[in-house]
């Protein structure tokens, strides 16, 4: 009797399972998820490129910036939960600033060190080393991160305009923000859901969220990857009010692009731009700025 009960429970759990697969097949379902493999390594470039335009009264003012973080990410151990346990190290850092009446600026830690980037050398150069350790699920829900205070110790230590140029706060958010968060369901085209990214500035405190909207796969050299419409929003915390004045957006427009390599289960490729028009008043005078930026985010094949 027992082994009959045992039996009926397998084949109603074969089913439910069959039925499942069937169902995402009939409605063209998709299944999103990261695949994760104990000792695998690859590597992660994060590319951030900004041109301000700032207009006060009839003069203009230009500046750009521009940085580049390449990680390497460690998969030490995968539970059966498909939970991974992860360390992210930072192998090189890359800086390329230029603004009125300041000479151009760029450096990168695998080249050899420039007399311009003097001022900034120590603590781009602390950054690399550093390691991040976390938890992250089929999803990409991250937990249990953890920062190597040692490393982050040497960075605190450099100063630029009164603030830490990297915080504990940043890099968490830093690391979080390379990390999609994939839908718990399966999806369709047309499917949409949003994550939010807080910006840790005290300057003026700020939150990008990011819409994605599941369009479908595409074939690029040679593998077939699926397609993710991206349509960026940011957003100004506190009503815009910051200590020098008052800060709000009159427009913005943005859109971008991630493929995910489902079969790998990894990231294939992120890229979005976005253009954001702000107004702020400062005393008696109303400055208007226009911010440029283009992120782009890209893995290479685990080794």
């Amino acid at each position: 009797m027992k082994t009959k009960n045992k039996r009926r429970t397998i084949g109603r759990g074969l089913f439910v399972m069959l039925f499942s697969i069937c169902s995402s097949i009939a409605f063209g379902q998709t299944q999103l998820r990261y695949q994760y493999e104990a000792g695998s390594s690859a590597q992660q470039q994060f590319v951030q490129q900004s041109d301000v335009s700032v207009a006060v009264a009839d003069q203009k003012i230009t500046s750009s910036l521009s940085h580049t973080i390449r990680w390497r990410v460690n998969v030490s151990d995968v539970s059966d939960e498909s939970s991974a346990a992860i360390s992210r190290t930072i192998e090189g850092v890359k800086i390329a600033i230029s603004a009125p009446g300041l000479q151009s600026v760029e450096y990168d830690t695998d080249s050899a060190e420039s007399e311009e980037a003097s001022q900034l050398l120590d603590s781009i150069k602390a950054m690399v080393g550093l390691e991040v350790k976390y938890d992250s699920d089929a999803i990409g829900r991250i937990t249990n991160l953890a920062v190597d205070k040692s490393a982050l110790d040497k960075i605190s230590s450099s100063i630029v305009n009164g603030a830490a140029v990297v915080n504990e706060s940043s890099l968490t958010k830093m690391v979080k923000g390379a990390t999609i968060v994939l839908p718990t369901k399966p999806v369709q085209q047309g499917d949409s859901w949003k994550q939010v990214f807080a910006f840790d500035t005290t300057a003026l405190p700020a939150s990008m969220a990011l819409e994605f909207t599941y369009k479908g796969n595409t074939e690029r050299d040679g593998k077939q990857l699926e397609v993710l419409e991206i349509k960026p929003r940011l957003t100004i915390q506190n009503d815009g009010k910051t200590a020098r004045g008052k800060v709000s957006i009159r427009k913005q427009q943005g859109q971008g692009t991630l493929l995910f390599d489902n079969y790998k289960g990894s990231i294939h490729e992120l890229s979005f731009e976005t253009v954001v028009e702000t107004e702020a008043v400062i005393g008696q005078n109303t400055v208007a700025q226009t911010v440029s930026t283009k992120v782009t985010l890209s893995n290479s094949r685990p080794e």
